[in-house]
């Protein structure tokens, strides 16, 4: 695979990941959901002129644990 295909792939990820990340956190209350948008607008901002694919993937697991979280954290707050 190139370099190129590898980072439209994984840039397409990271726009999913970015989008599932933002629907679970707007169900937070309305000031930790705040804290959390700004969390997440500046993570992705770090990673904006990455270009080492190793430390992107990197990212998106990290990401990717986060999102279990938060979706854990949300589930506890309305269950």
């Amino acid at each position: 695979m190139t370099a190129s295909l590898k980072h439209f792939i994984l840039r397409s990820t990271a726009l999913k990941l970015y989008r599932d990340l933002c629907k679970i956190a707007c169900k937070l209350p309305a000031s930790e959901y705040k804290e959390v948008k700004a969390l997440i607008r500046n993570e992705y901002k770090r990673y904006h002129d990455e270009t080492n694919l190793e430390v992107l993937e990197d990212a998106l697991q990290v990401g990717s644990l986060q999102l279990k979280k938060l979706k854990d954290t949300v589930g506890n707050i309305y269950n």
